[in-house]
């Protein structure tokens, strides 16, 4: 008889090949800039996430989650202990291409997500 179950290190390897896969695009950093803002597009272990791009006050990451994928904005003084904003977003490039797409001066919230997973920014802009 044949083991069948998936070990945790089976899983975490499949689902980094997945991660791979979705967030390649942020890896190219050729996706068009905002003014003021700079395209980063390389991954970050203090997170575990691809930062997209930052700003003197913001940095925008996308981060793997278990279940989905989620945007994280973050304020950069506060840069990598917290973020104040999550989006969550199915599995797939839909989060790394709302990233990219979301200029987040002039835009409250990046479009498509499926929930907010926090904001602690209330109403400040």
């Amino acid at each position: 008889m044949t083991d069948t179950h998936a070990t945790f290190d089976d899983l975490t390897e499949a689902l980094d090949a997945l991660a791979a896969r979705d967030f390649a695009i942020l890896t190219a950093a050729d996706y068009p800039a905002f003014e003021g803002w700079e395209n980063v597009g390389e991954y970050d272990p203090n997170i575990e996430a691809m930062v997209v791009r930052r700003s003197s006050d913001w940095i925008v990451s996308v981060a793997p989650m278990l279940f989905n994928n989620r945007i994280l904005l973050s304020r950069t003084d506060e840069y990598p202990l917290h973020w104040v904003a999550g989006w969550c977003y199915d599995k797939g490039p839909a989060a790394p291409l709302a990233a990219i797409a979301w200029n987040p001066d002039t835009d409250r919230e990046p479009a498509g997500y499926k929930k907010v997973a926090a904001d602690s920014r209330k109403d400040q802009r």
